[in-house]
């Protein structure tokens, strides 16, 4: 008859720790429902948009829309340039509302000043001196 051989008993593995620590193992976590966890995921991404607009919205200059500032131009262009005979103030109109740069630079040229504004109004429009009966001074 074959002897059985006997080991020591071993203590079973478990996944607990030893109680050194009673307060944290008798802490229990509660486990997020799917619906919290989206929630928390939620305002997460809410806060950081928050935070992050806030953020660009310091740094980058606040610039009106291309329409409204070709608008702007065309509305000051009819007001200042009635010098201009009225052909010339529908081109420039006409100018100023399909070209954003032009209507750009035409208000950074009006906030200069009256001989600076006009000038460019002549350059732009490329008038003869026949067409200059405005003194570049006034």
């Amino acid at each position: 008859r074959p002897t059985q051989v006997s080991t020591p008993a071993r203590k079973p593995l478990s996944s607990k720790r030893s109680g050194d620590n009673l307060e944290l193992n008798s802490v229990k976590r509660s486990r997020l429902t799917t619906g919290e966890g989206l929630q928390s995921i939620s305002n997460a991404v809410t806060e950081f948009s928050g935070v992050f607009c806030a953020t660009v919205s310091r740094l980058a200059p606040q610039i009106e829309a291309s329409p409204l500032r070709r608008r702007a131009a065309m509305d000051l262009a009819d007001k200042k340039e009635d010098w201009l005979s009225e052909v010339r103030q529908e081109e420039l109109g006409d100018l100023l509302s399909e070209d954003t740069r032009k209507a750009d630079a035409y208000m950074t040229w009006a906030s200069r000043g009256t001989p600076k504004r006009k000038s460019w109004v002549v350059r732009t429009l490329k008038l003869s001196e026949f067409e200059l009966d405005f003194d570049m001074g006034v």
